[in-house]
């Protein structure tokens, strides 16, 4: 798209001043999601996830960050990884005030496509820092303020998570925004990934502690780790790990129901969900089914077989609904449930 392509009031506003070139392309795909400068409609999605893995790992980080800018009037946020902001923290109820007349607010989606060029949706887009200043933003109601934001990733996958934003108004704007905003990321990134090492530990634990019991097969998986016995290694094969995995995620908030799972060497298997804490965290066995449990919430989940005094004093018709039809083990599964930081006990 040429220049002459994109409306005429974004160079009018930019004066002599040239746009940089990630900024006419951020305008460029505005202007195709069919958005307008002068009008700003930002979504509100009330499905805020303020409990997951990111906001724990964030939320010391924000506090801290916040507690620095006290007095500036810098606004400083958390979004997703589709721009809706989680969290925000600022001094001062006039920032306040100010964050909300733009809908910059817990709920509210900041994704380019949304409201055109902004740190947090161009950050998204690029997956790059970015600093958008002044008449940069494509929407006329954003001119008045400055932006830097910085993306998030899992340091395990390389996911993208959200980003940390940095926001004041114009005459507010330091150099120092985008720096800091590249530290408050790389901090929450750390956590991250000493949390991932504590699930791959906690995984592990269990694993071990579970083997010395469970004669049959038993296994010990998150998305990226799979552990098995021998039992279970001659039933499951490695390909199976991503479906079993999605297969636990979805009945684990069923706590005890039991489900089939269809292996790829054509074994049939009873699974059953049971959450286990371990000794750092409550121990809550009905934390994942009071709680909305995410993938990001695990360490792990455990698989083995079912008590088999409990098996027995099954009816034999409740038996025979429960069993696979084919001769497959039946297994019970557990989840490792990361409690909000609010909610954790030290260990001792």
């Amino acid at each position: 798209m040429r220049k002459v392509d994109l409306p005429r009031q974004l160079f009018d506003r930019a004066g002599d001043l040239t746009p940089r070139d990630e900024i006419l392309g951020s305008w460029r795909r505005s202007v195709h999601a069919g958005l307008s400068p002068q009008r700003l409609e930002v979504p509100f999605d009330g499905d805020v996830d303020g409990r997951g893995r990111l906001a724990w790992a964030a939320e010391s980080v924000l506090d801290r960050v916040g507690a620095d800018l006290e007095g500036t009037r810098i606004g400083l946020l958390l979004t997703d990884a589709q721009g809706l902001v989680v969290t925000r923290r600022a001094s001062d109820t006039s920032t306040l005030d100010l964050l909300d007349e733009i809908r910059l607010a817990p709920g509210f989606m900041y994704g380019e496509a949304a409201v055109g060029t902004n740190a947090i949706g161009t950050a998204l887009q690029n997956r790059a820092p970015t600093v958008v200043q002044a008449q940069e933003h494509f929407a006329d109601a954003l001119t008045q303020m400055s932006c830097a934001a910085v993306t998030i990733n899992d340091p395990r996958t390389g996911r993208l998570l959200g980003v940390v934003d940095l926001s004041c108004e114009v005459g507010d704007a330091s150099t120092l925004m985008l720096p800091l905003a590249k530290r408050a990321a790389w901090e929450i990134e750390q956590r991250l990934l000493d949390d991932a090492s504590t699930r791959e530990r906690v995984l592990h634990q269990q694993f071990l502690r579970a083997r010395r019991t469970i004669r049959g097969p038993l296994i010990a998986l998150n998305e990226q780790t799979l552990l098995v016995n021998t039992a279970a290694a001659n039933i499951l094969d490695a390909s199976d790990h991503a479906r079993l995995w999605d297969c636990a995620l979805q009945v684990l908030g069923s706590h005890g129901a039991m489900v089939t799972f269809a292996t790829s060497g054509g074994h049939a298997l009873s699974l059953r969900c049971e959450p286990v804490m371990d000794g750092a965290y409550p121990r809550r066995h009905g934390a994942v089914r009071d709680a909305n449990c995410s993938e990001d919430d695990l360490a792990g989940l455990r698989l083995g077989q079912p008590d088999r005094g409990r098996a027995r004093r099954r009816s034999k018709d409740q038996q025979r609904h429960d069993e696979p039809r084919s001769r497959g083990q039946p297994l019970s599964l557990a989840a490792h449930h990361r409690l909000p930081s609010s909610q954790a006990v030290p260990q001792a």
